[in-house]
């Protein structure tokens, strides 16, 4: 079995996009596309149709990606098990876009302080289900919805939501924009599955109408790239500037006040393991 694979295959469905894959497991596009015919090949199934502005799992690929989320949160979860208990490694899930926009400072700051614990961060979209299930011990979720009875959130993140437009928009010389200015605009949202979906879509109908779709995304920079090629508008936070490639993008502030928030989870009723409870006690002396 190649677990590098899996992740690979896992992180392109995430993503949308070889580079998109390549860039969360930071690995060269050719290793990502060299990983995924391997495992067409093993398979004897082509996965991913591939598309002009990136790839779409086939129905033989969704037949597979659960089975193999399975497994890969498994190894994982056994492997982080064993390096936490010992002190030299600890995996914490993450639902994007959380990761991007919570987690870069922090761990920075962790790192200098306990060098001896390397945080490694997976990106999936099922951290909510995997932290419930106990896949894992902590993981980066959002924090703008109803919390399960069996977790603990801590609150890192508060950030105010803007409209993100084609730099040629009508509307983009505008200093801000009410949302109720934008029904009849066409909108780019997460896939139903990503946890911003429901914060976009709150925030839409608390302005009294349903945005119209026009197309969905797993991963912010997409959507960003979406944008500057005048295919629809994105809600997104000023803060992914910094991270995401926005050119042709630009951000108006919103009237109204929404916001996007992430905090780190843990199951209330288990016990964390060394290096698990050093980085949550570090994560809460730090939450909002």
């Amino acid at each position: 079995m190649s677990i590098d694979k899996y992740n690979t295959f896992m992180a392109v469905a995430n993503r949308g996009s070889f580079s998109g894959a390549a860039e969360t497991l930071n690995i060269a596009v050719a290793t990502v596309s060299r990983h995924i015919a391997s495992l067409e090949k093993e398979m004897d199934v082509t996965l991913f149709d591939r598309l002009p502005n990136g790839v779409r799992l086939t129905m033989a690929g969704e037949r597979r990606l659960l089975d193999i989320s399975r497994l890969v949160k498994s190894y994982y979860a056994l492997l982080a098990q064993g390096n936490s208990e010992q002190g030299k490694k600890l995996l914490v899930f993450s639902v994007p876009p959380i990761n991007h926009l919570c987690t870069s400072e922090l761990l920075k700051a962790f790192n200098m302080e306990y060098p001896d614990i390397t945080v490694e961060v997976l990106e999936d979209q099922q951290t909510y289900q995997a932290l419930e299930e106990g896949w894992c011990e902590l993981g980066f979720i959002g924090n703008r919805h109803k919390l399960s009875p069996l977790l603990q959130c801590t609150n890192l993140s508060d950030l105010r939501l803007c409209i993100v437009l084609p730099a040629k928009h009508p509307l983009a010389t505008r200093e801000s924009l009410s949302l109720t200015e934008l029904v009849n605009e066409d909108f780019i949202f997460p896939e139903p599955e990503v946890k911003s979906y429901l914060v976009f879509m709150d925030a839409c109908r608390k302005c009294g109408f349903t945005p119209r779709i026009k197309q969905t995304m797993f991963q912010m920079d997409s959507g960003f790239f979406f944008v500057s090629n005048n295919q629809g508008i994105i809600l997104s936070v000023k803060e992914a500037i910094s991270l995401f490639n926005t050119d042709g993008c630009v951000f108006v502030p919103l009237t109204e006040e929404f916001y996007l928030g992430g905090g780190l989870a843990r199951r209330k009723d288990r016990p964390l393991s060394p290096a698990a409870d050093t980085f949550w006690r570090f994560v809460s002396e730090r939450s909002l």
